[in-house]
């Protein structure tokens, strides 16, 4: 008889080739939207950083397990203000407040929807302040109880090492050096700091230094092929705001940060339930092979 786990692992193969006909089985198509994805908050903040929640995907439909969690987790943080960006609104946004910064131009030559994504939230944090969590992800507690008024900076950390996740393909790699002024500042250096879920003051150095290292670092990218697309954009994007970190660190040791353990100290939710389905209306670009990732 199959143990549990090669069932587990046949299953989520399966979601990940076939969503659309999985989530047809499993019930969770049609797609549907989320109750006011774009919620006013309904008391008052006072905090640093500021109480608006961002948060993008191409569009607000869901499957029907998602949906019901992304509602819930609006309604468990009644005082956060969450605002939803579609493609187009992001679009809209990099050419109005970014348009002369060469950030722009590597946002709009990105040829993944997780690149962008990517650069759109340090983005839209240094600019504006507030907080950042993928689509998927969650707290399972209010964020009150994780973001205090005085914080400056709230990071949290990857439950992965970060040696068994960084790029297998020597060509998409940048130097990765960890200042030893700055190490003994990290809670956990063998980790990548959460790119998933976050929260900055607007114009947080740790920001700035990441949206000005990306754009520096581009060129390294711009028109090569690579044997798989996520390796490049693990290490020009997703990863570039943990080295950005060490960065700041080292120059400025004192700069105003609060580190939230791992997952959040195991409040954050990595997966959503049901949000699989996601990729029924639009493919990951986690297989993506021999491509380019900037044009």
């Amino acid at each position: 008889m199959p143990t549990r786990s090669f069932l587990t692992k046949a299953l989520n193969s399966s979601r990940f080739r076939m969503p659309r006909l999985m989530a047809k089985i499993s019930g969770e198509w049609p797609l549907v939207s989320v109750n006011e994805i774009s919620r006013k908050g309904l008391s008052e903040w006072h905090g640093v950083i500021p109480n608006n929640v961002y948060q993008t995907w191409d569009q607000n439909h869901f499957g029907k397990t998602h949906a019901a969690g992304l509602n819930h987790f609006r309604d468990l943080n009644q005082d956060f203000n969450f605002h939803f960006y579609d493609g187009k609104a992001m679009d809209q946004y990099m050419n109005t407040y970014y348009a002369n910064h060469p950030i722009k131009e590597v946002y709009f030559g990105a040829q993944y929807g997780a690149m962008k994504v990517d650069i759109w939230r340090y983005c839209i944090l240094c600019e504006r302040g507030g907080l950042y969590f993928d689509i998927n992800k969650g707290l399972s507690i209010p964020i009150r109880e994780i973001l205090a008024s005085t914080d400056h900076a709230l990071i949290s950390y990857e439950s992965n090492l970060l040696k068994d996740v960084r790029a297998t393909d020597p060509n998409a790699l940048l130097p990765l050096i960890f200042p030893e002024s700055a190490r003994h500042l990290i809670a956990y250096d063998d980790r990548p700091v959460l790119n998933w879920g976050f929260a900055f003051a607007k114009g947080h150095p740790f920001l700035v230094k990441t949206i000005d290292n990306i754009a520096n670092n581009a060129h390294h990218y711009k028109g090569k092929v690579f044997v798989r697309a996520r390796d490049a954009i693990l290490e020009l994007t997703t990863y570039m705001l943990m080295r950005s970190i060490y960065q700041c660190l080292e120059e400025d040791p004192v700069i105003p940060f609060t580190q939230a353990g791992i997952d959040f100290n195991g409040f954050g939710i990595p997966n959503m339930p049901g949000s699989w389905v996601r990729f029924a209306s639009k493919r990951s670009y986690v297989r993506a092979k021999n491509c380019m990732i900037l044009k």
